[in-house]
């Protein structure tokens, strides 16, 4: 860990509002290099991965005309400069980056004189009313939650027919690049992220919202260590019956992906805890659990195999973090963490040596959760 990476305290902070700090802004998901983004594909001419039901099929399919468009349009968004260009109340700066659905400028709104920053659906996918839908959900949904650990949605419309929408600029770097750059958290601050970004899946469950790609680059830590957890555009309701996205097709990371997600099945809270478990395994052992040399590879191993413990990885990880990262990599969802509301009670009790979430009962559960998976990983 270097001088510059902050230092997350031992106790994840409670609703108190973070300052800027002087890190360099990074608002664009940034991809896991061990990880492969599907749906919507950066490559046009990618494979889209869609499960069978038949083992002996075919598990891999030529990219729709849609992601083909969504990759055209996005890229030739990002060569048509905004910056400089005023849009009602607000000011386009720096271009940030780019991602499936748009691009992101620092931008300042004008009338308060503050930095935001400013999301763009490009022109082209606007008039597809699929994009359309997606990327006004994503808004709509991420306004509605009033948690400090979620990046805040500040005002969404549109501009001479083009859509985007002002959210909140965040001083800081996203967990991928940290990881990437070398930087590896101690148990203690692996614990506090994870205990953060649940606090923002507990907000955003409240409101039924599933965010269905939970990684390192969808999580985002300011200087001062508060973690916020970014780019919900792939959200969605939990009770939605009308999906934007086609059943059987998966969207999201594979090295992340519930085994749900890897079926193409529908989702609910329980899945992102599955992908926050995943995450909380790599902070504390710097290793995915699954790896593989093809997304068909990783998603396989998601569904039916057992993964190794993290104390096998590193023997030195507390037996609590082990059992509470089993836990959320339980195959069936029924026999994980119900909520994330309930797997942050457990991180704060390991934090305060509850007794109500002693190790001892966690690691119990872990090891009664990992012999009936054993008993069972065909289903």
């Amino acid at each position: 860990m270097t001088a510059s990476d902050p230092k997350p305290t031992d106790r994840a902070p409670r609703p108190p509002a973070s300052a800027a700090s002087g890190e360099a802004p990074t608002l664009r998901p940034q991809t896991d290099p061990n990880a492969q983004t599907l749906m919507p594909q950066s490559d046009p001419n990618a494979p889209t991965l869609v499960p069978h039901s038949d083992p002996n099929a075919p598990t891999l399919a030529q990219p729709s005309s849609a992601s083909r468009n969504a990759s055209a349009a996005t890229a030739a968004a990002a060569t048509i400069s905004l910056t400089g260009q005023i849009w009602g109340d607000f000011e386009f700066g720096e271009l940030l980056g780019k991602g499936g659905m748009g691009v992101v400028y620092r931008g300042r709104q004008i009338s308060l004189d503050r930095s935001v920053a400013l999301k763009v659906l490009p022109r082209e996918l606007g008039e597809d009313e699929q994009f359309r839908e997606r990327f006004l959900r994503e808004a709509k949904a991420v306004g509605r939650i009033a948690s400090e650990h979620v990046v805040q949605v500040y005002f969404a419309g549109q501009h001479e027919g083009q859509h985007f929408y002002a959210m909140e600029y965040v001083d800081g770097k996203d967990l991928a690049r940290r990881l990437k750059n070398g930087w590896r958290p101690t148990h203690a601050q692996a614990r506090d992220i994870v205990q953060q970004a649940a606090y923002g899946l507990t907000a955003a469950g409240d409101l039924g919202l599933v965010h269905r790609d939970i990684k390192p680059g969808n999580l985002i830590m300011t200087g001062r260590g508060t973690v916020k957890l970014m780019d919900f555009g792939l959200v969605r309701l939990a009770s939605d019956q009308n999906q934007l996205t086609r059943t059987g097709v998966v969207m999201g990371t594979v090295s992340y992906f519930s085994p749900e997600q890897g079926r193409g099945e529908r989702t609910d809270p329980r899945s992102d805890l599955y992908s926050l478990g995943v995450v909380f395994f790599e902070l504390l052992t710097g290793k995915l659990p699954f790896t593989g040399e093809s997304a068909t590879s990783v998603i396989y191993q998601h569904i039916h195999e057992v993964p190794k413990a993290p104390r096998d990885v590193d023997g030195s990880i507390p037996a609590a973090y082990n059992a509470i990262v089993m836990r959320c990599l339980e195959k069936r969802a029924e026999r994980r963490y119900q909520s994330a509301a309930e797997l942050v009670a457990d991180l704060e009790g390991v934090d305060s040596g509850s007794r109500a979430s002693s190790p001892l009962r966690l690691v119990a559960a872990a090891l009664i959760g990992a012999a009936l998976i054993a008993g069972s990983w065909w289903l």
